[in-house]
């Protein structure tokens, strides 16, 4: 999960506008200076709290007059935002948007309802989603602009790029798909695609029936935020499967020296949007679309089922809880906001103690770390020793990013020795990169917020 637009029902409105981190705004107008009262917003950690106000009208002077609160934004920002995880390309003198480019668990998102509902002082029940994204942080042995720049259609509908054709998006009427290179945005020292679904009519997801009538195989069920779980997020994976296998596209790695004479003239149309979208009509597209994928299968990377795989490995991670969170979901998030509450700083931002954050995620690799000592930031080797115990498709995945050839041979504490010390190295070396950017005679804010 990531984007959600949610709806607060029966909260203490007036309670939350004292609040001491939120500091809320109405809107005035430009041009004549007017306030308007019946909006007032407040933003908080790269999302944004809304309170309308309805009263009643001419027509209905006696009718009660009604509020609404609404919780916009990006979760996984705010999780990395309150955990003190900035973006690669953050420069602190320049507007900065937040960052969701490392991996998001469940464990994550527990953490972030924990809070909210600190924040606003109800239950988990009470925020009912309006619009929710689900999607997966892929992370490629390839560029993943070889694989957005092939995009052709998706259920009939073609693909838009943006952001040099790193960024490719599919609009439909109740939902739209999206995949782009999250490492060409943030200037990632590792490759990330991004595959997700941003849903903006939740009765799609949440109806039994499809519109036929029949039994709706892709419920996700997930009405309020009480509902996110191992179960449901499951069930989103699913969803966002289907909807990636939908997806047609013309492959860059096809080695064209095995193709036939005929299967070279036909790439040279498949490889055009046009052709599809204008050439062909929509119930005239299945057989190329045939002999498009059999050509993919039989002599290319086939970069989509690379991708596919990599989607099924990240949720496999990311939609499970660890054992110790089975039993106690990490309170650090809460205890940041009552610390915060205590301690507010200039122009309303706050800034958590380093003592009163667990680190769950490694800062370099992505992965749960939530295994180790409190004070871990990076995967060790009492980490790597769990995943190679508990998940060995994990383990053989950091091994081999980050071992080199010539320990491939070596015994296995060697092994964890040294990919422990690459992880440790790929940090330094991030440091290094960041000391170029702040010069050592340059005043850096960061010690003074303890960050």
């Amino acid at each position: 999960m990531d984007y959600v637009n949610i709806e607060l029902k029966n909260i203490d409105i007036e309670k939350l506008k004292q609040s001491k981190i939120l500091n809320f705004n109405c809107r005035t107008s430009t041009s004549t200076g007017e306030v308007d009262e019946s909006i007032s917003t407040a933003k908080y950690m790269f999302c944004t709290i809304e309170i309308k106000t309805i009263k009643p009208d001419e027509k209905h002077p006696n009718d009660p007059i009604k509020q609404y609160v609404t919780f916009q934004g990006s979760i996984h920002k705010m999780w990395n935002e309150l955990q003190g995880i900035k973006a690669p390309n953050y420069i602190i003198d320049k507007p900065y948007k937040g960052f969701n480019g490392n991996q998001f668990s469940i464990d994550n998102i527990y953490e972030i309802r924990r809070h909210l509902e600190h924040l606003f002082n109800c239950s988990s029940n009470q925020m009912v989603f309006h619009g929710v994204e689900f999607g997966v942080n892929t992370t490629p042995a390839f560029n993943p602009k070889l694989f957005v720049k092939g995009l052709l259609y998706h259920r009939n509908s073609e693909f838009e790029f943006t952001y040099d054709r790193n960024t490719a998006l599919a609009e439909h009427q109740r939902w739209n798909f999206k995949i782009y290179s999250k490492s060409f945005h943030y200037k990632m020292n590792h490759h990330v695609l991004r595959v997700e679904i941003k849903i903006v009519k939740m009765e799609d997801i949440n109806c039994n029936l499809d519109d036929k009538g029949l039994l709706n195989k892709y419920y996700v069920g997930i009405e309020t935020f009480a509902d996110v779980n191992e179960n449901t997020l499951k069930k989103a994976k699913e969803l966002l499967l289907k909807r990636f296998d939908e997806v047609v596209y013309y492959d860059y790695t096809i080695n064209k020296k095995s193709l036939s004479k005929t299967d070279l003239k036909n790439i040279k149309n498949y490889s055009n949007q046009g052709y599809w979208i204008n050439d062909l009509k929509s119930n005239h597209r299945d057989r190329p679309k045939k002999n498009l994928k059999s050509i993919i299968i039989n002599n290319s990377e086939n970069l989509h089922q690379q991708i596919r795989n990599n989607i099924i490995e990240k949720c496999v991670i990311n939609n499970r809880l660890f054992e110790s969170s089975k039993c106690v979901i990490n309170n650090s998030l809460t205890i940041l906001l009552s610390t915060t509450q205590k301690e507010p700083k200039k122009r309303g931002v706050f800034y958590p103690k380093k003592q009163d954050i667990k680190n769950t995620i490694c800062n370099v690799t992505g992965f749960n770390i939530s295994m180790q000592k409190n004070d871990s930031i990076l995967l060790s080797h009492t980490g790597l020793k769990y995943y190679y115990k508990h998940d060995k498709k994990v383990f053989e995945q950091i091994k081999r990013r980050y071992l080199s050839n010539r320990w491939s041979s070596s015994d296995f504490e060697t092994q964890i020795k040294e990919i422990a010390h690459n992880i440790r190295n790929a940090k330094s070396n991030r440091s290094i990169r960041q000391e170029r950017i702040y010069k050592p005679q340059q005043i850096n804010m960061f010690p003074y917020f303890d960050l």
